[in-house]
């Protein structure tokens, strides 16, 4: 693991990432494991993007790509990044960020503007 060798990691640090994962699990267990995403609406009025790692052992991607199928949404974008786990946008912050910014070229995700003026 990257986070033994890295110079701003303690042993306390690695620890409490730990412990705190532990807690998390202990304290929404049944609520965590009830959740079916597939129960809720899958029409969505915005640009849905996934970046889902091939080696996410939690969400496997195959099962992922299912539900991205099952959604209808005005554009919609999935990107597989090579060797990432559950979570990508830690393990390859570089390769989810390349398809995060592809992605949002693909939806064609309009900017937000900030008004000119401001209302008195």
């Amino acid at each position: 693991m990257l986070a033994f060798t890295h110079p701003r990691y303690s042993l306390t640090d690695i620890h409490n990432f730990y412990e705190s994962a532990e807690f998390s699990e202990r304290t929404i267990r049944d609520e965590l494991y009830a959740y079916d995403a597939r129960t809720r609406p899958m029409q969505f009025d915005v640009p849905i993007v996934i970046v889902e790692g091939t080696e996410d052992m939690v969400t496997p991607a195959p099962y992922i790509r299912r539900y991205f199928d099952d959604i209808r949404a005005p554009a919609k974008s999935f990107a597989l990044v090579r060797g990432g786990g559950h979570s990508v946008i830690v393990t390859r912050p570089a390769e989810f960020l390349d398809s995060m910014l592809a992605a949002l070229k693909l939806v064609r995700v309009p900017l937000w503007q900030a008004p000119t003026s401001r209302p008195h």
